[in-house]
């Protein structure tokens, strides 16, 4: 569910004064700004249908650490970062706005398949065996994960909105380019690790069983059923 959160600061916290930022360096017309804001929702729009099919066996927790590794890059890109030397430039800002939009498709959609995967797997929940169980747990992750959404976006302007008038665009851009970077770091060591593949393979092994177990109540209830 964090990981949920982190994507949805990014692409809300500068929500509050990017309009401020191209209207007042590059000039952007207000009638156009739109165009400019659909740029994020198109690239996660096409990303929601390209990342599924490229990024299928890859395991969900290296997906949520490339995501921020990404991110990092995207918004080096939007500053452009004073940090790394790149120059003012409304072509560096739109190259990196719908990279932002495109990569945060690897943190929303697996998030909550992950979740509920994990919460089975740990307590050994067999799906089907107790239906209201399986409903309880999925109205409980369902709601954590539409709390972390929304509280995230409540907070990412504000937060952003504060550095913006602290610190001014760029700086406010770099900040958030190095707290993407610890939350690399935080991630891979505490979520991810060098072995995510064989902890990966290890999990699908682990829910593979509790299937093969789903699937032989099913069939049992049904013969119950007829007879």
């Amino acid at each position: 569910m964090a990981a949920n959160a982190i994507a949805m600061y990014n692409v809300s916290f500068f929500n509050s004064f990017f309009s401020v930022e191209l209207t007042n360096e590059f000039g952007v017309k207000d009638e156009d700004m739109g165009y400019y804001f659909s740029i994020l929702s198109f690239s996660y729009l096409s990303s929601a249908i390209l990342i599924p099919i490229f990024f299928k066996k890859v395991p969900r927790k290296a997906q949520f650490v490339i995501c921020f590794c990404l991110t990092s890059v995207s918004m080096a890109f939007m500053g452009p970062s004073k940090l790394l030397g790149f120059p003012k430039s409304l072509t560096f800002i739109l190259i990196g706005l719908p990279m932002l939009g495109f990569f945060q498709a690897l943190c929303f959609i697996p998030s909550l398949p992950e979740a509920i995967e994990v919460y089975q797997n740990e307590f050994k929940i067999v799906e089907g065996v107790s239906p209201a169980l399986d409903n309880k747990l999925n109205d409980v992750v369902s709601s954590a994960y539409g709390l972390f959404y929304n509280l995230s976006s409540l907070v990412g302007p504000i937060l952003g909105g504060a550095m913006f008038d602290i610190f001014g665009y760029r700086t406010t851009l770099d900040i958030n380019m190095f707290l993407e970077l610890i939350a690399v770091g935080i991630f891979f060591y505490y979520n991810c690790g060098l072995d995510v593949v064989k902890k990966n393979e290890i999990f699908l092994e682990d829910m593979a069983k509790l299937k093969e177990v789903s699937d032989k109540y099913k069939e049992l209830k049904k013969k119950e059923a007829k007879e």
